[in-house]
């Protein structure tokens, strides 16, 4: 299998050439923010007015300081407003539903109106450590990732509790709700449980460490391993190395992927700013 290594504008790509049936593509770096987001964790896209949240750890991502915040940011990389909203502990993962966004706090679920920019409830699970990623299905269940006691939180009817408790979460981090399912990335694979009888399958395999999961809207989905690089996974093909930063200083941390605009969303954690890139395949 034919592979190239290519350096376009100082990053460094490895391209499979016969991946998804594709001539040679780029993931090609559009803007970057300035540097002012102090360790930004996640970024999730508000369709309804086409903007960015960006969650900035701002501290350790285990200590309860209140000095986290999420900030506004514009397609165009410009950020509108950086402390949009303040007073929460290195905030994580967001997850978005009827107007409301959703937000890790370690060992809280912080919920946010998003036309006030304002905390409206905090709802507690005090043995749960550290918090991570957030998803939220069609009704308006928000589940959350506990990576350290390795367990699935969920939101329902305002009550927040362990909602899967398995052999088979192994550092569990990067969650996306597909139809269904919950897919949830997890140290080497890609668990999916089913929402209602919660049997779970792994459906993906060798995938290394997890931490963003989000699905390219052709029937693959894309992970981030924190570090440095970005994968393009799918249950019938090869795993394909589409983006390393090729710096320890730039990680790649809880993504963002927007199909309609092919645009990739990366939080670069140490370097306090996010990198959208076009991508290509």
């Amino acid at each position: 299998m034919c592979k190239k290594l290519i350096v376009f504008l100082g990053v460094i790509f490895i391209i499979n050439a016969t991946s998804y049936g594709q001539d040679e593509k780029l993931a090609v770096l559009q803007w970057k923010t300035e540097k002012k987001l102090e360790i930004p964790e996640s970024v999730k896209y508000y369709a309804i007015e086409d903007v960015l949240f960006v969650s900035s750890i701002d501290g350790r991502p285990d200590v309860k300081d209140n000095d986290g915040f999420i900030s506004k940011v514009n397609l165009k990389g410009e950020i509108i407003k950086l402390n949009w909203v303040e007073g929460i502990s290195a905030p994580k993962g967001m997850g978005i539903f009827d107007g409301k966004l959703y937000v890790s706090n370690i060992d809280q679920l912080v919920e946010i109106d998003i036309a006030k920019a304002k905390i409206i409830n905090r709802y507690n699970a005090p043995e749960a450590k550290f918090l991570n990623d957030v998803a939220v299905d069609e009704t308006g269940n928000v589940y959350v990732s506990g990576m350290a006691t390795k367990k699935i939180y969920r939101l329902n009817k305002g009550k927040f509790e362990v909602w899967l408790e398995s052999t088979d979460l192994l550092n569990p981090n990067g969650l996306f709700v597909e139809k269904d399912k919950l897919l949830i990335g997890n140290y080497g694979y890609i668990l999916s449980v089913d929402l209602i009888s919660k049997d779970t399958k792994k459906i993906i395999l060798n995938t290394g460490s997890i931490d963003g999961l989000v699905p390219d809207g052709k029937g693959g989905y894309l992970i981030s391993d924190w570090a440095q690089n970005i994968h393009l996974v799918h249950p019938k093909k090869e795993k394909v190395k589409i983006l390393s930063t090729g710096s320890k200083n730039i990680n790649a941390a809880d993504i963002e992927y927007i199909p309609e605009k092919k645009l990739l969303l990366v939080p670069t954690f140490f370097d306090n700013s996010v990198r959208a890139y076009k991508i290509g395949y």
